[in-house]
């Protein structure tokens, strides 16, 4: 009953302007002790619950972090309203512990967007060299933002695509509507053509991971992040020299359909073994497929590394 009164045109019309002075820094502070509590009213409408300005978040661990938002990312509204698990409740609580650990030095994410991964990867290891790609100049700038404000400087941050080739590539940005508020920055981007629905492309630097790793003498990769909309495989193609050298851990997005074969291809020769990210632990999966709930993520780990997994108790499902 509520969702056919939002959507109806002429009340719609009438809440705009209200719901348009959520996304103002100032008032959605003053707003948020309420807005949380409004989630569902917002969703019949279409819109995201905003959350703008510098937002502060605490780990488990009790370490804190902060986020700057316009409120147009969905994964930071997320996050804020509803606590870190949910957002990838199953991955980052293994990402901490593989981050924590002092033999994580180096530690790539691919993919990093406006930052919860690097920086959570920095503040939990102050030791480790963080290296953050994210390709789209805008959500770049908020990416360096995010590090600035942590007063953060262990991570290197690249606005440049990985891929398989050096040089520079296309990047397909999606359409992006929340009810009748149109997106400044997109929470997402792929340089795969066709991924999702896109609005824009634009031109970026690209670069192979064995070259950034020979052009920054980067000797050992211990820890690697994917997550790039559907060209996980091509990444790893463009860095097969370093990884196949190093065999680092590798936490990855695998999309049901697209990545799977050149996935398996690509890392089964080199003795990598596969473990599903599901919500009760790790899953080992004989080969790599994709799921299509939430829980997209893998953990991909050879000989090399898998004691680490035993030395943190890692829960893994055989």
């Amino acid at each position: 009953m509520l969702g056919k009164c939002f959507s109806n045109p002429y009340v719609r019309r009438l809440l705009k302007p209200l719901y348009r002075l959520m996304y103002h820094p100032f008032i959605n502070k003053l707003l948020r002790p309420f807005l949380g509590h409004m989630q569902f009213a917002l969703g019949a409408m279409g819109i995201m619950t905003p959350a703008v300005g510098r937002l502060e978040f605490r780990l488990s661990d009790g370490k804190r972090f902060y986020m700057e938002s316009d409120g147009y990312d969905s994964i930071i509204n997320m996050l804020y309203w509803n606590g870190l698990d949910s957002f990838e409740g199953e991955t980052i609580p293994l990402f901490i512990k593989l981050v924590s650990r002092s033999r994580s030095m180096n530690i790539i994410d691919i993919g990093a967007n406006t930052g919860l991964y690097a920086i959570t990867a920095a503040i939990e290891n102050p030791s480790a060299k963080v290296y953050a790609f994210e390709p789209h100049p805008g959500i770049f700038k908020y990416l360096k933002n995010n590090i600035k404000t942590n007063s953060l400087d262990n991570i290197t941050a690249e606005q440049s695509a990985l891929t398989n080739h050096n040089g520079i590539i296309d990047l397909y940005i999606p359409a992006g509507m929340y009810g009748e508020i149109e997106h400044k920055i997109p929470t997402t981007s792929s340089t795969l053509k066709d991924f999702r629905r896109s609005s824009e492309t634009i031109t970026v630097p690209a670069i192979k991971l064995d070259t950034y790793c020979k052009e920054k003498n980067i000797k050992d990769v211990d820890l690697l992040k994917i997550d790039t909309e559907g060209t996980e495989h091509i990444i790893i193609e463009g860095g097969l020299e370093t990884i196949t050298r190093d065999q680092p851990i590798i936490i990855c997005e695998v999309l049901e359909g697209i990545t799977e074969r050149f996935l398996h291809e690509l890392l089964s020769p080199i003795g990598y073994e596969y473990y599903w990210l599901s919500g009760s632990g790790l899953v080992k999966q004989e080969t790599i497929s994709g799921h299509s709930d939430k829980n997209m993520n893998y953990l991909f780990v050879t000989q090399r590394r898998k004691a680490a997994l035993l030395e943190l108790e890692i829960k893994k499902r055989e």
